[in-house]
């Protein structure tokens, strides 16, 4: 019987390799000797003899004491509680062995670093550091957060940053948000209604989508996305505190927000 991929998976992630995952779940379905095992894993037979030591090793796999070319695996649901319960002690490790390195480097947290340059340029050209460092500046906002978002990206903004968001109203930041108008057959996501009850939180309308998507911290960062048509986190993203790109930006926000209007 094939081994389906998404089986597999799911005990390489428990911290087998994918040749140990393949023999390990042969054996539980028909393996009784390393030659039936490489016939079902297609696994060279000298690589299995190898696999089956280090299976034995883990836990996972028994030789009989009077033939050892005779092999049994230990049951599935043992097997994956003792992947698991493993699992969980590295997590602890390494959880234990990073605190002690935040703990040892401490005393470098407010250390002041000279730099060559009075401002930043950082291009964020992967999702997951301009999703971190979206919400960072969310949360790091004291006074004032101005976005210019799409009616594409907005709902799905609003999910991935939403509590963030309502933290920050709730440290009494001010908070504006500018789009086009969002089509007749679509309805704002519920979450809004829980945003618009803060009196510093502000949303306004375009009649077009606009031509560039940003957000501005404080007046002293921004994220300028690449491009405005794409969903959130699709492009990459320009992240700065340059004075000259800011004073540009937040002119371009106010002149956008005076004309937007308060209702779609």
């Amino acid at each position: 019987m094939e081994i389906p991929e998404k089986h597999l998976e799911t005990i390489v992630h428990l911290g087998l390799t994918i040749c140990q995952a393949k023999a390990y779940l042969a054996a539980i379905q028909n393996g009784t000797t390393a030659k039936k095992i490489s016939e079902n894993t297609k696994i060279a037979r000298p690589y299995v003899y190898r696999v089956i030591t280090e299976l034995e090793k883990l836990g996972l796999i028994e030789k009989a004491i009077d033939n050892k070319s005779v092999i049994k695996a230990v049951p599935l649901q043992v097997g994956i509680s003792f992947l698991i319960q493993r699992k969980k002690q590295e997590t602890l490790s390494i959880t234990q062995k990073a605190q002690k390195l935040l703990r040892d480097f401490k005393k470098y947290d407010n250390k002041t670093i000279v730099q060559d340059y009075a401002a930043q340029f950082i291009w964020l050209s992967e999702r997951e550091p301009y999703i971190r460092k979206r919400r960072e500046e969310i949360d790091n906002a004291q006074t004032s957060i101005d976005f210019i978002t799409s009616w594409k990206r907005f709902p799905f903004t609003v999910y991935t940053f939403g509590e963030h968001a309502e933290k920050a109203l709730k440290r009494k930041v001010k908070m504006r948000v500018v789009m086009e108008k969002p089509p007749k057959k679509h309805s704002l996501p519920k979450v809004i209604e829980k945003l618009e009850k803060y009196p510093n939180y502000n949303l306004r309308y375009i009649p077009n989508p606009p031509l560039a998507v940003l957000g501005i911290f404080d007046r002293q960062r921004i994220i300028l996305d690449a491009s405005p048509s794409v969903g959130l986190a699709e492009c990459p993203a320009l992240w700065s505190n340059n004075s000259s790109l800011l004073a540009a930006m937040q002119y371009c926000y106010e002149v956008l927000w005076s004309t937007a209007l308060k209702h779609p």
